[in-house]
Protein backbone atom coordinates (compact mmCIF):
# COMPACT_ATOMS: atom_id res chain seq x y z
CA UNK A 1 0.00 0.00 0.00
CA UNK A 2 2.83 2.71 0.96
CA UNK A 3 4.35 1.79 -2.84
CA UNK A 4 1.34 2.95 -4.40
CA UNK A 5 0.74 6.04 -2.74
CA UNK A 6 4.82 6.74 -3.06
CA UNK A 7 3.86 5.86 -6.79
CA UNK A 8 1.01 8.37 -6.95
CA UNK A 9 2.69 10.99 -5.52
CA UNK A 10 5.91 10.51 -7.69
CA UNK A 11 3.64 10.36 -10.87
CA UNK A 12 2.35 13.35 -10.23
CA UNK A 13 5.81 15.07 -9.70
CA UNK A 14 7.68 13.49 -12.77
CA UNK A 15 4.39 13.89 -15.14
CA UNK A 16 5.52 15.90 -18.57
CA UNK A 17 2.86 18.79 -17.96
CA UNK A 18 2.80 21.44 -16.46
CA UNK A 19 -0.64 22.30 -14.56
CA UNK A 20 -1.87 25.82 -14.54
CA UNK A 21 -4.00 26.91 -12.07
CA UNK A 22 -6.40 29.74 -11.83
CA UNK A 23 -8.36 30.51 -8.33
CA UNK A 24 -12.65 30.84 -9.46
CA UNK A 25 -13.60 34.20 -9.74
CA UNK A 26 -14.91 35.36 -5.92
CA UNK A 27 -12.58 32.89 -4.10
CA UNK A 28 -9.28 33.85 -3.22
CA UNK A 29 -6.89 32.00 -0.82
CA UNK A 30 -6.22 28.13 -2.20
CA UNK A 31 -4.35 26.40 -0.56
CA UNK A 32 -4.43 22.92 -2.04
CA UNK A 33 -6.65 21.36 -5.00
CA UNK A 34 -6.80 17.40 -5.82
CA UNK A 35 -5.65 16.33 -9.33
CA UNK A 36 -7.10 12.76 -8.63
CA UNK A 37 -4.11 10.39 -7.73
CA UNK A 38 -3.07 13.33 -4.81
CA UNK A 39 -2.86 16.49 -4.70
CA UNK A 40 -0.98 20.06 -5.45
CA UNK A 41 -0.44 22.23 -2.32
CA UNK A 42 0.54 25.77 -2.39
CA UNK A 43 4.06 26.24 -1.03
CA UNK A 44 4.24 29.82 1.72
CA UNK A 45 7.39 31.17 0.16
CA UNK A 46 6.25 31.34 -3.41
CA UNK A 47 3.16 30.72 -3.42
CA UNK A 48 3.37 27.63 -6.41
CA UNK A 49 1.41 24.54 -6.13
CA UNK A 50 3.54 21.66 -5.55
CA UNK A 51 2.50 17.85 -5.58
CA UNK A 52 2.29 15.96 -2.29
CA UNK A 53 0.47 13.12 -1.16
CA UNK A 54 -3.36 12.59 -1.45
CA UNK A 55 -5.35 14.11 1.03
CA UNK A 56 -7.73 11.97 3.34
CA UNK A 57 -11.13 13.28 1.40
CA UNK A 58 -11.31 15.13 -1.77
CA UNK A 59 -11.69 18.62 -0.39
CA UNK A 60 -10.55 22.16 -1.66
CA UNK A 61 -9.75 24.39 1.32
CA UNK A 62 -10.59 28.02 1.22
CA UNK A 63 -9.33 30.59 2.51
CA UNK A 64 -10.79 30.36 6.05
CA UNK A 65 -12.30 34.01 5.93
CA UNK A 66 -14.00 32.97 2.23
CA UNK A 67 -15.34 30.28 4.09
CA UNK A 68 -16.99 32.30 7.10
CA UNK A 69 -18.54 33.79 4.14
CA UNK A 70 -19.82 30.57 2.55
CA UNK A 71 -20.84 29.91 5.64
CA UNK A 72 -22.81 32.61 6.84
CA UNK A 73 -24.92 32.43 3.67
CA UNK A 74 -25.48 28.91 4.01
CA UNK A 75 -26.82 29.73 7.27
CA UNK A 76 -29.06 32.59 5.95
CA UNK A 77 -30.49 30.48 3.05
CA UNK A 78 -31.43 28.07 5.47
CA UNK A 79 -33.20 30.55 7.79
CA UNK A 80 -30.88 30.20 10.53
CA UNK A 81 -28.50 32.37 12.24
CA UNK A 82 -24.93 31.20 12.22
CA UNK A 83 -22.25 30.94 14.81
CA UNK A 84 -21.22 34.15 16.24
CA UNK A 85 -16.99 33.24 15.23
CA UNK A 86 -18.27 32.29 11.55
CA UNK A 87 -20.66 35.83 11.13
CA UNK A 88 -17.86 38.19 12.96
CA UNK A 89 -15.04 36.68 10.22
CA UNK A 90 -17.65 36.56 7.17
CA UNK A 91 -18.40 40.92 8.28
CA UNK A 92 -14.55 41.55 8.77
CA UNK A 93 -13.51 40.03 5.89
CA UNK A 94 -15.95 41.13 3.63
CA UNK A 95 -15.12 44.91 5.19
CA UNK A 96 -11.89 44.47 4.46
CA UNK A 97 -12.53 43.72 0.73
CA UNK A 98 -14.39 47.01 0.55
CA UNK A 99 -12.03 48.88 2.26
CA UNK A 100 -9.43 47.40 -0.40
CA UNK A 101 -12.21 48.03 -3.44
CA UNK A 102 -12.80 51.69 -1.88
CA UNK A 103 -9.94 53.18 0.24
CA UNK A 104 -10.38 56.10 2.23
CA UNK A 105 -12.04 57.89 4.90
CA UNK A 106 -15.10 59.86 4.37
CA UNK A 107 -17.74 57.45 4.90
CA UNK A 108 -17.88 55.13 8.56
CA UNK A 109 -19.48 51.61 7.70
CA UNK A 110 -20.82 50.32 10.97
CA UNK A 111 -21.80 46.58 11.28
CA UNK A 112 -22.33 46.37 15.04
CA UNK A 113 -21.31 44.53 17.55
CA UNK A 114 -18.62 43.14 15.26
CA UNK A 115 -16.81 45.99 13.03
CA UNK A 116 -17.12 49.32 12.04
CA UNK A 117 -14.21 50.62 8.77
CA UNK A 118 -13.58 53.99 7.08
CA UNK A 119 -13.74 53.63 3.52
CA UNK A 120 -14.44 55.72 0.26
CA UNK A 121 -12.15 58.75 -1.01
CA UNK A 122 -13.18 62.04 -0.26
CA UNK A 123 -12.92 64.41 3.01
CA UNK A 124 -11.29 63.09 5.76
CA UNK A 125 -13.47 62.61 8.92
CA UNK A 126 -11.22 63.26 12.34
CA UNK A 127 -13.51 64.00 15.02
CA UNK A 128 -17.12 62.72 16.59
CA UNK A 129 -19.75 61.17 14.04
CA UNK A 130 -18.57 61.47 10.64
CA UNK A 131 -21.20 62.88 8.16
CA UNK A 132 -20.95 59.96 6.28
CA UNK A 133 -22.34 56.72 7.52
CA UNK A 134 -23.66 53.87 7.00
CA UNK A 135 -25.03 51.33 9.58
CA UNK A 136 -26.67 47.77 9.24
CA UNK A 137 -26.99 44.83 10.86
CA UNK A 138 -24.73 41.53 9.77
CA UNK A 139 -27.53 39.71 7.91
CA UNK A 140 -28.08 42.23 5.59
CA UNK A 141 -24.41 43.38 5.25
CA UNK A 142 -23.52 40.02 4.13
CA UNK A 143 -26.69 40.06 1.74
CA UNK A 144 -25.53 43.56 0.28
CA UNK A 145 -21.37 42.33 -0.11
CA UNK A 146 -22.56 39.00 -2.03
CA UNK A 147 -25.29 40.48 -4.55
CA UNK A 148 -28.49 38.56 -2.42
CA UNK A 149 -29.79 41.55 -1.37
CA UNK A 150 -30.65 45.30 -3.22
CA UNK A 151 -28.69 48.54 -1.84
CA UNK A 152 -31.78 50.40 -2.68
CA UNK A 153 -34.43 47.94 -1.22
CA UNK A 154 -32.40 47.47 1.87
CA UNK A 155 -32.27 51.61 2.48
CA UNK A 156 -36.09 51.82 1.73
CA UNK A 157 -37.58 49.29 3.90
CA UNK A 158 -35.18 50.57 7.02
CA UNK A 159 -33.00 47.89 7.01
CA UNK A 160 -29.59 49.76 6.09
CA UNK A 161 -29.70 53.59 7.62
CA UNK A 162 -27.10 55.37 5.34
CA UNK A 163 -26.34 59.32 6.26
CA UNK A 164 -24.66 61.78 4.48
CA UNK A 165 -23.94 62.65 0.48
CA UNK A 166 -21.38 60.12 0.32
CA UNK A 167 -22.87 56.96 2.01
CA UNK A 168 -24.43 55.35 -0.91
CA UNK A 169 -22.70 52.38 -0.85
CA UNK A 170 -24.61 50.81 -4.47
CA UNK A 171 -21.46 51.31 -7.07
CA UNK A 172 -19.59 49.53 -4.71
CA UNK A 173 -21.47 46.15 -3.74
CA UNK A 174 -21.81 43.32 -4.43
CA UNK A 175 -18.32 42.60 -3.23
CA UNK A 176 -17.92 39.03 -4.00
CA UNK A 177 -20.42 36.62 -5.36
CA UNK A 178 -20.76 33.15 -4.27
Amino acid sequence: MEGAEHHAAASLAEAPFQLMITEPAGVTGLQWLDVGHGHLERSHSTGIFLPVRAPACNVVRMNPSMEAVSRAVSAYAAGERPERAVEKAAVKHLLGLLVQRAPGKSVEVRIPPYAAVQCVEGTRHTRGTPPNVVETDARTFVGLATGALAWADTVSDGRVHATGTRADLSELLPIVTL
